[in-house]
């Protein structure tokens, strides 16, 4: 907010008005809050979502062509 306000020319931005910076924090302030949920709730409940790396191409495979899988 510092930087916004007074930085001007520098960080080349226009100061904001007092509902832009209440907006901001209030976005900022609610980031905040759905972060200690998503910390303080069991591990339990999260085991059924699967983030994996690997992406599979399977588009476009016909006879005698492998499937290629990047990991």
């Amino acid at each position: 907010m510092v930087l916004v306000e007074i930085g001007g020319r520098v960080v080349k931005c226009h100061p904001l008005s007092m509902q832009q910076n209440l907006v901001c924090i209030l976005f900022g302030f609610g980031e905040l809050i759905w972060g200690f949920v998503i910390k303080k709730t069991p591990l339990s409940w999260w085991q059924c979502i699967q983030m994996s790396d690997d992406i599979e191409e399977d588009d476009g495979e016909e006879d005698g062509e492998k499937s290629v899988s990047i990991t």
